[in-house]
């Protein structure tokens, strides 16, 4: 058995070890919600949690929460990697 210094990993981290699949698990990437598309287009923006929390009128921990299953949903532990992974899977498009 662990030892009590053993660091626990997160949820979000053990859901990002996992692939990203359908709720079938037939391995094709699940759709994103139209909220995840909200904070995945304030990530392409370069938004602060508390900034997209302000422009769509949530709560931070609200935002924190959909960007935590936005990150596990495609896979990735970071924004950056989140809005290249929803572009190439086709779930996502920013203009420059």
């Amino acid at each position: 058995t662990p030892g009590p210094s053993t660091r626990r990993s997160t949820k979000l981290e053990q859901a990002a070890e996992q692939p990203s699949c359908d709720r079938h698990g037939q391995g094709a990437p699940a759709k994103l919600t139209p909220r995840e598309q909200d904070i995945l287009s304030g990530y392409a923006r370069g938004l602060s949690n508390q900034e997209v929390a302000v422009e769509l009128q949530l709560s931070p921990h609200t935002v924190k929460t959909y960007s935590a299953d936005l990150l596990a949903k495609l896979g990735v532990n970071n924004r950056q990697k989140a809005l290249r992974k929803a572009v190439a899977l086709g779930l996502a498009r920013f203009s420059a």
